[in-house]
């Protein structure tokens, strides 16, 4: 048991309380910018995307490779299908802590944390960016 509660006391989810995010809204807020994202456990950007409409964003990791993913909100989550990923979609939880903006992962268990570190009107500088 207590290897449970130090289990619960090492989380990487963000302590306080946190305020469900609807696909929606998130939408709302991000189209039209450019987000950075960081890896909440372990502090290092994974990259940056910028959503060019409610249905087509373009993904830049930290190497500088460019996807363009197509956007769905599915059973509460925020999903992408990028070009050439032959996983499936990536499907995220969008969540608010406080002022800060997070996704996690949509699988239950052990799932990613990024959050939302800048937020630009900047476009990101990928060739042939399908048009909107």
């Amino acid at each position: 048991m207590r290897s449970l509660a130090v289990a619960l006391c090492l989380s990487t989810t963000p302590s306080v309380a946190q305020d469900y995010l609807s696909p929606d809204a998130f939408l709302d807020f991000a189209e039209g910018k450019t987000l950075t994202f960081r890896n909440y456990e372990f502090g290092v950007d994974v990259g940056v995307e910028e959503y060019l409409s409610r249905e087509l964003s373009v993904w830049r990791d930290e190497s500088g490779r460019c996807v363009y993913g197509r956007i769905t909100t599915t059973n509460g989550q925020l999903c992408f299908y990028y070009d050439g990923d032959t996983d499936g979609p990536a499907c995220w939880w969008p969540f608010r802590k406080g002022e800060r903006l997070f996704v996690r992962l949509a699988r239950f268990g052990a799932g990613e944390i990024q959050e939302v570190v800048a937020v630009t009107e900047e476009t990101l500088s990928c060739p042939t960016a399908p048009a909107v």
